[in-house]
């Protein structure tokens, strides 16, 4: 999570605390900070298989019977969360890497290669975007202009998109 915390959890940040409740797959809160657990071996795993293969599907599969995310959107999100170089919170030794910055890095460079297409549109910064508002990934549309056949690409939240829980209030489009 490379999101800064809001000033009052600053102390917490400071002695390498958690804020919230919740991890990413290979972590468990200890004495309110953030240590590897059990599944880290399996998260190790999982990066090295993406790195090996360049495929989420693969790499999915290859982590079947794990804790691990069984969707190929949430294994790309697990493999973007830096939790897993030991950064959090803005901090770049906030807790006990997962594993080596090397891997990591080769893998957010296969990641953005992997970039979906429709029959008819690319969209080149596909997972390269995030909402300001949420952190979400912005996601390619496209429509014609008004009154004429020139295609027009943008991105949107995908969070407000897809219309999720906790929906994103953020209805801009990027041009």
């Amino acid at each position: 999570n490379g999101k800064k915390p809001h000033f009052k959890a600053a102390h917490k940040v400071r002695n390498r605390e958690m804020i919230t409740g919740s991890t990413s797959p290979g972590y468990s809160i200890v004495n309110k900070r953030l240590v590897p657990n059990g599944d880290a071996d399996d998260v190790r795993r999982a990066f090295e298989t993406y790195d090996r293969t360049g495929s989420i599907s693969d790499t999915v599969r290859a982590m079947q019977g794990t804790s691990l995310p069984t969707s190929t959107t949430g294994m790309k999100q697990m493999l973007q969360r830096r939790w897993y170089i030991g950064e959090g919170y803005g901090m770049a030794d906030f807790c006990e890497p997962i594993i080596e910055r090397d891997l990591f890095e080769r893998v957010q460079v296969g990641l953005a290669r992997n970039i979906k297409k429709s029959q008819k549109h690319t969209y080149i910064f596909s997972g390269l975007i995030r909402c300001a508002e949420c952190g979400s990934m912005m996601c390619g549309s496209a429509r014609k202009q008004n009154g004429s056949e020139k295609i027009l690409l943008y991105y949107t939240c995908k969070k407000h998109y897809l219309k999720k829980y906790d929906k994103c209030p953020n209805t801009k489009a990027i041009y």
